[in-house]
Parts: C-alpha cells; structure tokens; sequence
C-alpha cells in the first residue's frame, strides 16, 4: 500500500516537472515565433 502512495507522489513530481519543461519550452518556442515574424515583416518592408 505504501509503495503506491510513493509511486503516485513521484510521477505527481514528474509530471510537475514535465509541465515546467514545456512552459519553459513553449516560451522559447514563442519567442522565436516572435522573431521570425518580425524579420518577416522587416523583409516584406524592404
């Protein structure tokens, strides 16, 4: 009974882990969206 009380708190902790991965992910992949649009309006401009 107590090793699956252990098991479900560290895939809990996994999971947590995995969501502030992604986040971090998903910024990065924002910011980069961000800048090539930019450089595509800079582009379309010139």
């Amino acid at each position: 009974m107590k090793d699956k009380e252990v098991e479900e708190r560290d895939e809990a902790k996994e999971e947590e882990e995995k969501a502030k991965s992604k986040e971090a992910k998903g910024k990065a992949k924002g910011k980069a969206k961000e800048a090539k649009e930019k450089a595509h309006i800079r582009g379309r401009q010139a």
